[in-house]
């Protein structure tokens, strides 16, 4: 069949369909005279998207640059979650709208911070990453929870291992994290770990069964655990959560309709009224229906259901964050146990299971253990993309980020209390104070504060006299 017959055939086909349906020769019609209008917005739009993105990427390079900072709380810490609940509540004021030049110019991007707890052949250490911009915030926030922490800006621990594999010293292991059911339904958080029996009111830290899978590692055994957040706009989650609460008391819930939604049924209304027009019978005036269907059905609810809307209402009266989990276990291969750390890690999240909702790994997308065709090859493609997106601390890489609050955040990442035994966990050894305002310096003493402020008319203090002025009062003795 050379071309001349496939031109006829294809007229010939054309030339049925125009008999037996016309509106393909007015679909043709269309497209041959107006179909560059149809296509030009879709063309605008994919241009201005890539143009988006093109900027982003060159915004992240430029203006985001990671610091690495690790945080050490005293033996004695006797806060509870309540108070990294706060830092990050305080943290959600990171949060900026970029104006319209700063979002489709400048292609501006959000923040985002890593809380991580990480494993290094068992020596256990808290670490969070965020821009260097945002460094000061971070430290002020810890330091008004916790005044008596240690934050050590480190290296990034992650630097010394490979990107791609398979490789011939390391074996690797890793997944993300994922909502067992809808994000809007609140995990358990650390408000119920309180124990109910003997000791009544005594809290019980689920950090201690993390703590204890981490403190296993043996030598040449890494295990990371990474939280990614990205503050969200308050409305975010409540807007979604009181759609699904007036879904669950059988209330009227308003769809809003899409912009191009009254274009489209502008047909349909002149068909509808032009038959109205000329078929309607005289003296006839529609009737509406009388809704007599109540407001909600919240009296007719069992006391589960009662029980999940309250648990939803709770959730969105928190501060949200955009937050991606991910662990990676890296090891060597003559020491190499997955199974340790999979049914351990996994055991420690199944914690926070409550009746609505709880965390598991997602196994089809981010596990690196495939089954069936070309394992070898899919197990190893998995692990670099996976290794590649903990190094970058990337949102994008792996599934779509999901919501959770503030309560449930610092359920999840937060300071082990007293009663959590890790023996090699990093923590402060002693409590730091400020040094006395009469403390001997070289060359002089501190001049004390009360007088500076009582005293201005007092001789000026000369360091090269040894003492303080004639006419001060005498500085404290040095401890």
């Amino acid at each position: 069949m050379n071309f001349l017959e496939v031109i006829s055939m294809l007229s010939n086909q054309f030339a049925y369909f125009a008999a037996t349906q016309p509106w393909y020769v007015v679909a043709y019609y269309i497209l041959q005279t107006i179909g560059w209008a149809i296509l030009l917005p879709l063309v605008w739009v994919g241009a201005l998207k890539a143009y988006l993105l093109a900027r982003q990427i060159h915004y992240l390079g430029k203006s985001v640059k990671w610091c690495f900072l690790a945080v050490d709380v005293p033996k004695a810490n006797e806060q509870t979650p309540k108070a990294v609940e706060n830092i990050f509540n305080q943290l959600a004021g990171s949060h900026k709208i970029p104006d319209y030049e700063e979002r489709n110019w400048n292609g501006h991007m959000p923040y985002w911070f890593s809380f991580e707890i990480v494993s290094i052949e068992g020596y256990i250490q808290f670490i969070i990453g965020t821009p260097r911009k945002r460094r000061d915030l971070i430290e002020s926030i810890i330091y008004a929870q916790y005044p008596d922490a240690e934050i050590t800006e480190v290296e990034d621990y992650t630097k010394s291992f490979p990107t791609h594999y398979p490789d011939k010293e390391w074996e690797v292991f890793g997944a993300e994290y994922v909502h067992a059911q809808d994000p809007l339904y609140p995990i358990k958080t650390y408000e119920e770990f309180e124990h109910s029996g003997a000791e009544e009111g005594t809290f019980k830290d689920p950090m201690a069964a993390f703590l204890e899978v981490f403190t296993r590692m043996g030598r040449g055994e890494h295990l990371w655990v990474q939280f990614l957040i990205k503050p969200l706009e308050t409305s975010f989650l409540k807007a979604k959560g009181l759609q699904l609460v007036k879904k669950l008391i059988g209330a009227k819930v308003e769809i809003k309709a899409h912009p191009l939604h009254a274009i489209a049924v502008l047909p349909g209304k002149i068909i509808d009224a032009i038959v109205d027009a000329f078929f309607a019978k005289e003296g006839t005036v529609p009737v509406k229906k009388k809704d007599d269907a109540p407001h909600s059905l919240m009296l007719f609810l069992s006391p589960g259901e009662k029980e999940k809307v309250e648990a939803v209402e709770h959730k969105i009266d928190k501060l949200p964050f955009a937050t991606k989990i991910r662990f990676i276990y890296i090891a060597r291969h003559e020491v190499f146990n997955r199974a340790r750390v999979s049914y351990g890690l996994t055991g420690a999240f199944k914690q926070y299971t409550s009746g609505h909702n709880g965390i598991k790994p997602e196994s089809k997308r981010t596990i690196t253990k495939t089954h069936f065709f070309f394992k070898k090859m899919r197990d190893d493609w998995r692990r670099t993309k996976i290794v590649n997106a903990y190094k970058n601390r990337s949102r994008w890489i792996g599934i779509l980020e999901w919501p959770l609050n503030a309560e449930e955040l610092a359920t999840l990442w937060h300071f082990p209390i007293l009663t959590v035994k890790a023996p090699l966990l990093k923590k402060t050894e002693a409590k730091r104070v400020e040094p006395p305002i009469s403390l001997p310096v070289e060359g002089g003493y501190l001049r004390p504060k009360p007088f500076a402020e009582h005293s201005p008319d007092a001789p000026p203090f000369d360091p090269n006299k040894g003492g303080p002025p004639k006419g001060s009062p005498p500085p404290n003795l040095p401890v």
